[in-house]
């Protein structure tokens, strides 16, 4: 029986009903906001009320929103003929991450599960076809998971869209396979199945065109402290980061180049880039 007032326990109960919370974090929770002034306890209270009450759904793309449309709907600049095509929310969140993409976004409210007894009508699915069938052109990005249940809505949807009403629509999805620093070793067979099945002409180039986000920040590396360029190369060195140093070395190693060079000033550097990448 436990020894901690009602309305103590009663709020640890409720804090355990969240996902990844146990029985002692729940404790930890509830005890730190014993110990907050009331101030932040109250507005930390009002902003969980008010949590439903100010979130509606886009009435176009069904994603959670605080107006109709939403902020991605309503934006001039969006290319409204591109949709992606999101299981969730949260989906959108990490898309949207993304600067290259500039279109707009469906989301599903879920997956086909019959397990759980989500069939086709319990998504959104019939108002996405709805939506493209009265646009002239469109390009649908099927950005469904990986899963079992993600594939099977993915192709329900592709089947639907055969329809000779649906000609006008483009049916593309992303990318599966390797991501960047796996080893094949390490790699399953239907994730390397798909990494084939996606695989593009290779660039022969000793050097792909140029660098992008040049990011300066200090750091400490290897025990020397650097004036630290993070430069993200195009292509198939997008992912690697490449550190330089003005008044010691530049380490850099790609496709078969190697030079240690030392710079006197941010000129020399660029003058030396500017003949390492032609």
């Amino acid at each position: 029986m436990s020894t901690l007032p009602k309305s103590i326990q009663n709020l640890i109960n409720e804090f355990s009903k969240l996902p990844g919370i146990g029985p002692k974090s729940a404790q930890r929770l509830t005890f730190y906001l014993l110990r907050q002034p009331d101030l932040d306890v109250q507005n930390f209270s009002q902003t969980i009320a008010n949590l439903q009450k100010n979130i509606i759904y886009c009435s176009v793309c069904f994603n959670m929103a605080e107006s109709d449309p939403c902020k991605i709907c309503s934006d001039a600049k969006r290319n409204k003929n591109i949709i992606c095509i999101v299981e969730d929310p949260l989906d959108v969140v990490a898309m949207d991450q993304i600067s290259d993409f500039n279109g707009v976004y469906h989301v599903l409210g879920g997956v086909i599960s019959p397990l759980e007894g989500v069939g086709p009508e319990n998504l959104k699915i019939k108002e996405l076809m709805d939506r493209v069938e009265k646009l002239p052109e469109a390009e649908l990005i099927l950005a469904t998971n990986p899963s079992l249940e993600g594939e099977a809505t993915a192709m329900y949807i592709v089947k639907q869209l055969k329809q000779p009403k649906f000609a006008h629509i483009k049916i593309t999805g992303l990318a599966r396979g390797l991501p960047t620093g796996a080893d094949l070793e390490y790699a399953d067979e239907y994730t390397l199945s798909k990494a084939l099945e996606g695989r593009r002409e290779a660039r022969s180039t000793k050097f792909e065109t140029g660098f992008e986000n040049l990011n300066f920040e200090f750091s400490y590396c290897f025990g020397f402290r650097y004036s630290n360029f993070e430069i993200k190369k195009l292509g198939i060195f997008r992912a690697l980061t490449y550190r330089f140093n003005f008044h010691h070395c530049l380490l850099l190693t790609m496709a078969g180049f190697s030079s240690i060079t030392r710079f006197g000033s941010v000129f020399e550097y660029n003058q030396f880039l500017t003949v390492a990448l032609g």
